[in-house]
């Protein structure tokens, strides 16, 4: 593990990946090249054969470096060099602690707005909310992407009908239909479904132009009381990611809403929008800088805050960044905040100052050698054999 041979190798073939991966990112996109090349374990070449991914080759390295620990004796002469070893396995281990469990998403929010999630940039979901009270919506029930397969039935103890999926699309081009309908094979058909179809189309390049859709037929529950007739919510529907036209449906008294939306993750705090400023070119509509006036709530605790370009609001390990705008056709404008969660954000500063200080020992520690004259030059380095002997 420790052979230095070895280790070139594997440096070398990370080399490979990294060029080999920055090549692909223009025919699949960044988010596909990433997944194939960066973060994964192994890449199979023609579908069945097994190569070490970029995983699997960092895992050797902090392995590799860990054996050199291990069996390196310490002495005055490589104390510097093995510190400069334990500096860059923290750093391998920071950045494996930041692949498995950082988190990164977005915020959307109007002046005036407020919201306490972060939308996921890739996933989607189908959420059923409850919005019979306008002012407090309830969710009740939420299923992720990988649930969203074909024929799958979806039940909730708190959802009055089940959901059965046609058909999940990961990127769709929605078609006008000929002609409105309102059956389709004995089958009510409901919403936008009457007038639009829905096609499969290939994924988009960037993962974040591709536009998600969904078929799906509802069945409502029948209790033991009333007869086998269908409701009226029963039939086909189908929704399309983030558009305008909401999906309402009312059964016993209240009002559900159904939404494909990118997958939500809950902050534990909220943010409040209460001002956006904008900064443009001299003569020109190009923003130069942009800010957000924001207030922070943390349950009884509030505070004012601002984020800029350049000066991140950080959180309970949540980090906002200023990262664009969008100006609304009524002349409103809305701040679009990324919002990023990593554990390991420090390692890299702790690590680089450790092989720094690695460095610095190490040329110390030669720098006699370096220094003395030619002809006290071979006594010295018989000297060092001696002493490491």
């Amino acid at each position: 593990m420790a052979r230095a041979d070895v280790f070139s190798w594997a440096l070398l073939w990370l080399m490979l990946l990294l060029v080999v991966g920055t090549l692909a990112q223009k025919y699949i996109g960044l988010y596909q090249a990433h997944r194939l090349y960066f973060d994964a374990w192994f890449i199979w070449l023609g579908g069945f054969i097994p190569l070490p991914g970029t995983r699997f080759v960092l895992l050797y390295m902090f392995l590799a470096l860990l054996a050199k620990l291990g069996l390196q004796a310490w002495t005055r002469h490589n104390a510097g060099s093995l510190v400069v070893h334990i500096g860059a396995m923290l750093l391998l281990l920071g950045g494996f602690i930041t692949g498995v469990s950082s988190t990164e998403g977005s915020m959307l929010l109007d002046e005036g707005g407020r919201s306490a999630a972060m939308a996921d940039y890739y996933k989607v979901e189908l959420a059923i909310l409850d919005e019979t009270t306008a002012d407090a919506p309830l969710t009740v029930a939420v299923f992720n992407e990988d649930m969203l397969t074909e024929n799958a039935v979806l039940r909730h103890d708190a959802m009055p009908f089940d959901v059965t999926i046609e058909g999940f699309y990961r990127h769709v081009a929605p078609t006008r239909r000929a002609a409105i309908i309102d059956d389709a094979n004995g089958v009510a058909v409901h919403g936008m479904r009457k007038a639009i179809q829905l096609k499969s189309m290939p994924r988009m390049v960037e993962e974040e132009a591709n536009l998600s859709g969904l078929d799906f037929t509802l069945m409502a529950h029948k209790s033991a009381d009333t007869d086998n007739s269908p409701a009226p919510i029963d039939g086909a529907y189908s929704l399309i990611e983030s558009a305008p036209v909401i999906q309402s449906i009312e059964q016993n008294g209240r009002v559900y809403r159904l939404y494909l939306r990118h997958a939500q993750s809950v902050l534990p705090f909220s943010v409040t929008l209460k001002d956006f400023r904008k900064q443009s070119h001299p003569g020109t509509m190009q923003a130069r800088s942009y800010e957000s006036d924001v207030m922070v709530q943390d349950g009884d605790l509030t505070w004012d805050s601002t984020i800029s370009m350049n000066s991140p609001l950080r959180y309970k390990g949540y980090t906002l960044y200023q990262a664009s705008f969008l100006q609304r056709q009524d002349g409103n404008e809305a701040s679009v905040f990324a919002v990023v969660r990593n554990h390991g954000r420090l390692f890299p500063y702790i690590s680089t100052i450790i092989m720094c200080a690695g460095l610095l020992l190490h040329l110390i520690l030669r720098l006699p050698r370096l220094t003395a004259p030619h002809s006290g030059r071979k006594e010295a380095a018989a000297a060092t054999k001696e002493e490491d002997a």
